[in-house]
């Protein structure tokens, strides 16, 4: 099943970035996501005024997805997704916490609430299924980033026993060989990682400039051939998208 994929940190909206808040880059965002149109977009920090914004300008996708404060209150992890996919079959999200049903809930050292949202997709050119997940780790609580990795790896599972595909993307807000890293890594393929590209950073600060490694990453069920992973670093129109550079994949997910 071939399918192309991308993730991208929007950038939580906030005046003190000056000319890089919000609505001097929304343009530029939403033209990079035509120019490589994924099938699937996973998205995070995107408040709703935000998000309603992209809705405006990407006819073409829907969303699932609500805030990690319960409802539209506070950042979203969405998962955008083209027309052609249709409906998915199904789709939720939970807290990555040690009550992960509970809206709002931290548990460990995290600063804020965290989610994962995701959703089982039909692809009709196929005939198959595939579970997409998109996931924010805490960018301050070690422990709550390696107990996250946990609780997102107990809800693929099923997917995993039932024998559907998944992809797990999303801000990891940890790099390559980090802990939650090594953990997923026993039961998932690194795109990045299998293209020989870990190196490269995703975080820039609208700088340009990355150092260290990429937090920002794409996984998929072993046995996924990445034909071709991207750190998108360009600038579109002059400005950056985004403070993170977005990730994007073509990838083939084996299928039974």
């Amino acid at each position: 099943m071939s399918l192309s994929v991308m993730t991208c940190n929007l950038r939580v909206w906030t005046e003190s970035d000056g000319s890089n808040a919000w609505p001097y880059r929304r343009d530029e965002l939403a033209q990079l996501i035509w120019k490589r149109k994924p099938l699937v977009l996973g998205t995070q920090e995107g408040l709703a005024t935000m998000l309603a914004d992209l809705d405006q300008r990407l006819p073409e996708y829907s969303r699932v997805g609500k805030g990690r404060e319960g409802g539209s209150a506070g950042e979203h992890n969405v998962l955008y997704y083209h027309e052609s996919l249709g409906q998915p079959l199904e789709h939720s999200q939970f807290w990555l916490s040690d009550t992960p049903d509970q809206p709002g809930s931290m548990a460990w050292d995290s600063s804020l609430p965290r989610i994962c949202t995701w959703a089982v997709f039909y692809v009709p050119w196929t005939r198959s299924t595939v579970a997409v997940f998109n996931c924010h780790l805490d960018h301050r609580g070690a422990q709550a980033r390696s107990q996250a990795a946990r609780v997102i790896w107990q809800r693929m599972q099923p997917c995993f026993t039932t024998g559907i595909p998944c992809i797990l993307m999303g801000d990891f807000n940890c790099e390559p060989g980090s802990e939650p890293h090594r953990y997923l890594r026993q039961y998932l393929v690194d795109g990045l990682e299998s293209v020989r590209m870990s190196h490269i950073g995703t975080f820039h600060g609208f700088t340009g400039e990355s150092s260290g490694g990429p937090i920002d990453w794409i996984l998929a069920s072993r046995g996924t051939n990445f034909s071709v992973v991207e750190v998108l670093r360009q600038k579109q129109n002059g400005r950056y998208p985004s403070d993170h550079f977005p990730v994007w994949a073509q990838l083939e997910v084996p299928v039974d």
